[in-house]
């Protein structure tokens, strides 16, 4: 448990997959319900948390798009991407997933009417009908292998094409097309083929298009594009989603919760929480964090400017982030580029040392290093607080705590404490 104090619900909430991570996840991480963890606060009264698990959304089985919305079909649910917002909505549940979920083992295709109500799935022969707003997931089988979607004009019903046509509403009821009845071109507002259109798939199979910050290359699995719109939104195998334009031939990767899965640390902020991974083995960026709001709405991935290399702890105060990291340890500020996903962290490496903690206390930033903890005061401090400076030599620092203005330090020597700013001094306990 780290410093932040953060509880158990968050961390299974944020120890689950990723979209736009890396390959894998945690599979079976599905939206719980509101409530589904409880306590008492100090004051007596019963606390709710609402517990969202992120599920795995790395390999996208399918995408539909309408002016609003961008809906995302993978093996964990359906995440919803808000365009206008320009962030993603917490990821709904469709009742199944897992390898065996028919996201995974079938062929997909989604479509979505004009306002992004509703969202239609068929994946073999099952038709899933999705109403984010309210929540609601229906689903039916219509006894055939579905091979294309259509939706209606109207925005009501879609068309759902195998051997015979289904029409099934946005209520997720199935009925046969009547028989007697001509589906012409003109009620239909878009159709979409299980699998995906070929030719728009072909046009996106562009490595320099489906390519991460890490270099690596993602093979295009579902894409669409929206009415009257050049910017094309394409799924892959691993890589999460891209909005790739094609006519300008540049793209850039929209990730979705954790990027690897493995959480090593957490900090609370303001507005959510911050998050270090354990990196993979064969990732470029050693300094893996992001940023959550409570509900799980906002999403950010900081990079750091100077890698600090895997990442031990970070804690935060008012914009401020303190790193602590195998290569050294720092303070920055986080400001988000205009249009971009990324937060960029200046002045990220004040400490040139292996730090092992952090603690965010009243002056600074407190580092845990071999040779002791070493306070790295924050930006506002007054300018003769404004100088680095050590709290005294002890045996390599593992852990770090503070009450009032006492600091108390872990190390493989026994505990230490500092007292107001002061030299750290060893804390003699009472033989076990």
């Amino acid at each position: 448990m780290t410093p932040a104090r953060a509880s158990r619900t968050v961390l299974a909430a944020l120890a689950c997959g990723t979209l736009g991570g890396t390959l894998g996840g945690t599979a079976g991480c599905t939206p719980a319900a509101v409530g589904a963890g409880q306590g008492v606060a100090p004051g007596g009264s019963v606390v709710r948390e609402a517990v969202v698990r992120v599920g795995p959304f790395a390999t996208v089985s399918a995408i539909a798009v309408s002016p609003s919305r961008t809906f995302v079909v993978a093996e964990g649910g359906l995440a919803i991407y808000d365009r206008n917002r320009r962030g993603w909505l917490p990821p709904l549940a469709l009742g199944f997933a897992g390898p065996r979920s028919p996201l995974v083992a079938e062929r997909c295709a989604a479509v979505t009417n004009l306002i992004g109500d509703a969202v239609w799935i068929a994946c073999g022969s099952r038709v899933t009908v999705v109403r984010p707003a309210i929540g609601a997931v229906w689903a039916t089988d219509v006894g055939e292998p579905v091979t294309a979607l259509a939706i209606d004009r109207s925005g009501a019903d879609a068309y759902v094409s195998g051997r015979t046509i289904v029409v099934v509403s946005a209520a997720g009821t199935a009925r046969p097309f009547p028989s007697g009845d001509v589906l012409t071109a003109d009620r239909i507002a878009g159709r979409v083929p299980v699998g995906g259109d070929a030719a728009l798939l072909q046009a996106v199979r562009d490595p320099l298009l489906l390519r991460d910050d890490a270099l690596r290359v993602w093979q295009p699995t579902a894409v669409a594009r929206g009415e009257g719109a050049s910017e094309t939104w394409v799924g892959t195998r691993g890589g999460g989603v891209f909005l790739a334009d094609i006519d300008f031939h540049r793209s850039r990767q929209l990730p979705f919760g954790l990027r690897v899965g493995m959480v090593r640390w957490v900090a609370r902020t303001a507005t959510g929480v911050m998050i270090v991974e354990d990196p993979a083995p064969w990732s470029a960026d050693r300094s893996l964090v992001t940023t959550a709001s409570d509900d799980l709405a906002t999403w950010e991935w900081p990079s750091l400017y100077t890698s600090l290399g895997a990442l031990n702890a970070v804690v935060a105060r008012e914009g401020t982030v303190c790193a602590a990291g195998e290569l050294g340890a720092g303070l920055a500020s986080i400001a988000p580029l205009a249009g971009s996903p990324t937060a960029v962290l200046a002045n990220d490496h004040r400490l040139f040392e292996p730090a092992n903690a952090a603690l965010a206390a009243r002056d600074g930033c407190v580092v845990g290093t071999d040779r002791g903890p070493v306070l790295l005061p924050w930006p506002t401090a007054a300018a003769e607080r404004n100088e680095q400076r050590t709290l005294g030599s002890t045996p390599p620092v593992r852990a770090l705590a503070s009450s009032g203005d006492t600091i108390w330090i872990g190390t493989i020597g026994g505990l230490y404490r500092a007292v107001g700013g002061a030299g750290a001094m060893p804390v003699r306990l009472p033989p076990s």
